[in-house]
């Protein structure tokens, strides 16, 4: 990409005075120094643009007789340049016989010292001559017009006699300039000089377009990288799924089972509620690490987040450190929100989790409810803080997490929602933790907004769209409710379950329910055990994965043969797995494992009462 048309713009008339020496450059040293640049930019890795821009910045400033050559480049919101790199002659002032190859060998330039700014809109005049792509000649900073003293000002300020402003011209758009600047004497820059200026500052951009392209390189395939070992993550997660999931419905079943035989006030049922505990949290891991992997969708539903926190905050008292003080603020009339009722859970003991790790000596934990709106000027009405990116105007409801933890820097805020990024020492953080929580709320169609500083705790602001239509709310059901009691029955229930003591297991708990069970380890003895027994069999339980052919292809051939069976399916792997194997199930008849003894028995009576196809 070139710059723009050559056009120079020269501040006086009076560059031929006596005081102002004139510079040109030879056609020797010209060739010396495009050839130079030439063989310097071609084939450089990116990691080594920098010192070769203050190489290049010091053989033209050699060549064009400068005191100073500056580069600025354009920050992000185009108004603001920083430089990026500075060459200083450190002999003072050089001639141009002194240009020579060897001249600019002996030549020592001063570290580069890039940081400063310059905002073009405090400088008009310069700012309209660049807006034109225009070279800006100014041989005598004194002599600049009138409508340019801010000018005159910034540049005498500087100690500037003479400079020279050469834009750099990407895509249509300024991306930067060169400035070169003489100190001791003025200097007036023939057409040879200019030309090389703007020649050196082609060169500089196609440099730093090559390394635009090279990082654009390297981040896509470091994001390829990252999606790949996400999917080499998921794969694996999804193949030990179902041995894992397995061994986690016998523990947490017969834990249960466990618990409920235990009188009140027996110290074991502590014990056996930390094996529950143990095997829940195993199980939330698998889920976090299998839906990165599939992507899982949000099953949204109107909820009061008030009975949410209210429904969870006993279990979040078992989470946070007893020198952590926990406080639940609830707003009233707060409305309801659109959430997933099954996974809002494990945002906020997620959220709880890493909150304690933050306060490892102890601190408060705070989690509160307000209803919010985002207005046109994009400000939060109840706190004023900035809406997450992307969220439409509207009503809000607002569950907000507030620790008074160590706090984070603005890097890590960058990255705290990626996936395996974590802070904590290995062995103690999987990474996945918030990584969870922004893909919940975003499949819920909401987002997260985050104050941090390091020293000042941290609060997460999580926003749900608000729903006036209440009529679909979900309300918590408490354990003890009599609603949440669970139907037994008579009928006649085939198990088919390859794990032992998960058949056991199962039998036991549908069993206890009133059912009469058979059992099968495969879909041979499955048929064998129904072409033996003569009486009716209501309802076929069987896992996706049995051996020597699939639950469904079981399932089919029973149905076959006991037309009016109904069937409740079990597995190991997700929903979403199975469809993408191309396994398709009827509407709710899959029971994902690991699931409790109450849940089986509600599975099951839920398939028994459902209405038949017509």
């Amino acid at each position: 990409m070139s710059c723009a048309s050559g056009t120079t713009v020269a501040a006086a008339a009076s560059t031929g005075s006596v005081s102002t020496k004139h510079t040109n450059v030879s056609s020797e040293v010209f060739r010396e120094v495009v050839a130079k640049l030439t063989s310097q930019f071609s084939d450089l890795p990116a990691s080594q643009v920098g010192a070769a821009i203050d190489q290049a910045l010091g053989l033209l400033g050699v060549a064009v007789v400068a005191d100073r050559t500056s580069l600025f480049l354009a920050c992000a919101e185009g108004e603001r340049f920083e430089r990026v790199s500075e060459w200083r002659a450190s002999h003072g002032a050089v001639t141009a016989r002194d240009a020579t190859r060897e001249a600019a060998a002996r030549i020592r330039s001063e570290p580069s010292t890039p940081g400063e700014v310059i905002r073009l809109s405090e400088l008009p005049w310069l700012a309209k001559k660049l807006s034109k792509f225009e070279t800006v000649h100014l041989p005598r900073i004194s002599d600049l017009p009138e409508q340019a003293r801010t000018e005159r000002a910034t540049f005498s300020g500087a100690g500037v006699c003479s400079s020279m402003v050469v834009p750099m011209v990407a895509h249509g758009t300024l991306a930067g300039f060169l400035e070169i600047d003489c100190f001791a004497s003025e200097r007036s820059w023939g057409d040879d000089a200019r030309l090389l200026a703007r020649i050196s500052v082609d060169l500089m951009l196609g440099l730093f377009e090559r390394k635009r392209a090279e990082d654009a390189r390297d981040e896509s395939q470091d994001r390829l990288q990252r999606t790949q070992r996400l999917e080499v993550v998921g794969r694996l997660a999804g193949g030990i799924a179902h041995d894992f999931n397995n061994f986690l419905t016998a523990i947490i079943g017969y834990g249960e089972l466990l618990e409920l035989g235990l009188e009140e006030g027996d110290p074991s049922r502590d014990e056996v509620h930390e094996i529950r505990r143990a095997a829940d949290r195993a199980s939330a891991l698998v889920e976090q690490i299998l839906s990165f992997e599939r992507n899982q969708s949000c099953t949204a539903r109107v909820v009061d987040l008030n009975w949410v926190v209210v429904d969870l905050e006993k279990i979040l008292r078992r989470v946070v450190h007893e020198d952590v003080d926990l406080t639940c603020d609830l707003g009233q009339g707060i409305g309801s929100a659109l959430v997933d009722p099954a996974r809002i859970d494990q945002v906020l003991v997620n959220l709880a989790v890493n909150a304690c790790d933050a306060m490892p000596e102890g601190g408060s934990l705070t989690v509160s409810t307000h209803a919010a709106r985002i207005d046109g000027s994009r400000r939060v009405s109840w706190i004023g803080c900035s809406p997450p990116a992307g969220l439409p105007q509207g009503d809000y409801v607002v569950l907000s997490v507030r620790d008074t933890g160590c706090g984070m820097d603005s890097t890590t805020r960058e990255r705290l929602f990626e996936p395996f990024f974590t802070t904590k020492q290995p062995g103690r953080g999987t990474g996945l933790g918030l990584a969870t929580v922004s893909t919940i709320v975003s499949d819920c169609g909401g987002g997260i907004s985050v104050e941090s500083e390091v020293g000042r705790g941290s609060v997460f602001h999580l926003f749900f769209p608000a729903v006036e239509d209440t009529t679909a709310l979900d309300l918590p059901v408490a354990a003890d409710s009599p609603i949440a009691e669970i139907s037994g029955g008579r009928e006649t229930v085939l198990l088919v379950e390859a794990d032992r003591a998960v058949r056991s297991l199962l039998r036991r708990v549908l069993e206890g329910y009133g059912y009469k069970v058979l059992e099968a380890e495969d879909g041979d003895a499955a048929g064998q055990v129904c072409g033996r027994h003569r009486r009716p069999i209501h309802l076929l339980v069987t896992d996706i994965a049995i051996p020597r052919m699939t639950g469904r292809e079981v399932a089919d051939q029973l149905c076959q043969l006991r037309p009016g069976l109904r069937v409740l399916y079990t597995s190991s792997y997700p929903e979403a797995m199975l469809r993408d194997d191309g396994t398709s199930l009827p509407d709710n008849t899959l029971l994902e494992k690991p699931f409790t003894p109450r849940a089986l028995a509600l599975a099951v009576r839920r398939v028994l009462d459902a209405r038949r196809p017509s």
